[in-house]
């Protein structure tokens, strides 16, 4: 059986980062964003799995 998982899978984050063409300086800001929208989504998905 599989270990349930929740979010996202931020291992090869900084590669993606950077094929993207986002700046190393820019590479925390973007970082958080993406951590809050995470969490509003997986907020959005436990709330309606009730």
């Amino acid at each position: 059986m599989e270990p349930q998982r929740d979010g996202l899978d931020f291992t090869t984050f900084q590669l993606e980062l950077a094929t993207a063409g986002v700046k190393k300086k820019q590479v925390t800001e973007v970082f958080q964003g993406v951590k809050v929208m995470e969490r509003a989504a997986l907020n959005t998905w436990r709330a309606a799995q009730k």
